[in-house]
């Protein structure tokens, strides 16, 4: 499912979308998003996965996505003209994988912009689903949102690796512009004390 919002003109968008594991297994999923012309990607994250960016070109592969579970995967863009942006976000198993339903494979949206109103609407802060981020990434992509980092904090997990987060506080949303958002990083499993 691809779900960008809407934006004004000379300030960042988010694209993002979710990949589901429709199952049967646990399998490396791929996620293409070719930015549309006009976009500028500022940043990309994928919860429990890696993005690279080559120019207007996004991809994530997504690993350890069990049957039935879902991430977000959440493009940052810079949005210089108003206008409408047909975006469309491709995944693709692993090869070797056969999938049997592939005409859920894409999903498209538009990203409309809007020029700049007068007066200018008031800055904001928006803070996207960071969960299983690299905390270095989170907090780039929460100041390009217009939002101040503020503590962050470690917990145990067992199921995130250590240094992504486990949660920011307070929870994605959309906030008034400089609020201060902490993160949750994970510090690894517990030790087991002997």
């Amino acid at each position: 499912a691809a779900a960008p919002a809407s934006a004004i003109a000379g300030s960042y968008g988010l694209l993002t979308s979710s990949v589901t594991n429709a199952g049967p297994g646990v399998n490396p999923v791929t996620v293409v998003d070719h930015v549309p012309a006009g976009l500028g990607v500022a940043a990309a994250v994928a919860s429990g996965g890696v993005c690279n960016v080559a120019g207007q070109t996004v991809t994530c592969v997504v690993s350890g996505l069990q049957a039935g579970q879902s991430a977000p995967v959440t493009i940052v863009v810079g949005t210089a003209a108003p206008g409408t942006y047909a975006n469309t976000v491709n995944v693709a198993p692993p090869a070797g994988i056969t999938d049997s339903n592939p005409t859920n494979n894409a999903a498209s949206a538009s990203l409309v912009v809007a020029p700049v109103p007068t007066p200018a609407p008031a800055p904001k802060c928006v803070v996207p689903n960071l969960k299983k981020v690299p905390s270095s990434t989170a907090k780039k992509i929460l100041k390009l949102l217009g939002c101040k980092v503020g503590k962050t904090k470690t917990a145990h997990s067992s199921s995130v690796a250590k240094g992504l987060v486990l949660k920011t506080s307070p929870k994605a949303g959309t906030y008034a512009a400089n609020r201060t958002i902490s993160l949750t990083v994970s510090s690894g499993k517990a030790k087991k004390k002997h």
